[in-house]
């Protein structure tokens, strides 16, 4: 495993107001055009595989979950980091989710015990508390999360899905490319989300906009993740460290450890009940 980029946070402090000031004019008046079913010939389908062949191209093929451990860090000296095991199957239709919350003890003579575990199928999210307490939430979009931990995937997806489609926006004298993709949405409030793509001239992504549903389920929000950090495994190319940023405030930061790739994951790991 290596350690691919390290993006310094003045540079990444002003592509992401210039990305965010370009998301405004897009929201107010840009289209999604050109479909990304065309030929090779469409300047944002070779841009989008040019990207994910930076990350490990057709190696994706033949990888459809992995594993890893995520650590959730926060800018408040009194917040504590949230540890979690996370698995993610998507060698079907969509992304399937789970996520097991492991609170980490003080005490060295007490083990680390189970928080709460959350499972994401389809347009559901189930949290199962300590208690053993079932909630039912509406999930979003499958592709926002397979966006932040494994962004070649999501490209992968998004190249994949008759609803959705591209458009490049600007290369600047970088060669830095911002992508826009659009995708039908059905269930989601407007029925259409975007992701906002910043790429460097390597194909690696500098950071995305994905979005996301508010807390009741009526409205799309969107943030950034910023991708600090990438890492090599298995001929794979992943994030290591991301910041989730909305405006220009840091919300959170996730570390992610060298996951553990698969064809599938049983079923049965993603069932609650």
């Amino acid at each position: 495993m290596s350690k691919l980029r390290l993006i310094s946070g003045a540079f990444v402090s002003v592509l992401f107001v210039c990305n965010l000031q370009l998301s405004g004019q897009l929201a107010n008046g840009g289209t999604a055009s050109s479909a990304l079913q065309a030929n090779s010939s469409d300047p944002a389908r070779a841009a989008i595989e040019k990207s994910i062949t930076s990350m490990g191209g057709e190696a994706w093929a033949s990888v459809g979950a992995a594993s890893t451990q995520v650590t959730t860090t926060y800018p408040s000296e009194n917040a504590k980091p949230v540890y979690r095991k996370q698995s993610d199957d998507w060698s079907r239709d969509g992304l399937s989710r789970r996520d097991e919350v492991v609170i980490a003890s003080t005490d060295p003579n007490k083990p680390t015990s189970q928080g709460a575990v959350i499972v994401a199928q389809g347009g559901a999210r189930l949290r199962k508390s300590v208690s053993g307490k079932l909630s039912i939430t509406s999930r979003g979009y499958d592709l926002s999360d397979l966006a932040v931990a494994y962004p070649a995937v999501a490209l992968r997806f998004a190249l994949q899905r008759k609803e959705c489609s591209a458009d490049i926006v600007t290369v600047d004298s970088s060669g830095t490319t911002i992508i826009r993709q659009t995708c039908i949405a059905k269930g989601i409030p407007g029925n259409q989300v975007h992701f906002i793509w910043s790429i460097d001239k390597s194909g690696l992504p500098i950071q995305v906009e994905f979005p996301n549903l508010s807390g009741d389920g009526k409205n799309v929000l969107y943030t950034t993740a910023v991708f600090r950090e990438f890492q090599h495994v298995q001929a794979l190319t992943v994030p290591t460290a991301v910041d989730i940023r909305l405006g220009n405030t840091v919300l959170h930061t996730m570390t992610f450890a060298a996951p553990t790739f698969s064809a599938n994951l049983p079923d049965s790991l993603f069932s609650l009940r």
